[in-house]
């Protein structure tokens, strides 16, 4: 079946489910979690979201979190 949609492709043609109309392709909005705004981003609080212990980037991710938080924070009071 993939290879038939491949040769569709590659004759310029559009796969299955492949939508193009904007009233059949309309997006469907998932509820998430609420953490309550990055203003309220505690310090090694990334850790416990999606990324695990495992990541390499998670002190670095970490401080940009932590600065967004400031920054959220500093402009909530102004």
């Amino acid at each position: 079946m993939l290879l038939d949609q491949l040769k569709i492709v590659e004759a310029g043609g559009d796969p299955i489910n492949t939508f193009r109309d904007p009233e059949q392709n309309r997006r469907i909005d998932l509820s998430m979690e609420d953490r309550e705004g990055i203003a309220n981003y505690r310090p090694g609080a990334v850790r416990f979201m999606n990324l695990g212990n495992s990541s390499p980037f998670n002190d670095e991710l970490d401080a940009l979190m932590v600065r967004g938080s400031q920054a959220a924070r500093v402009k909530q009071e102004s």
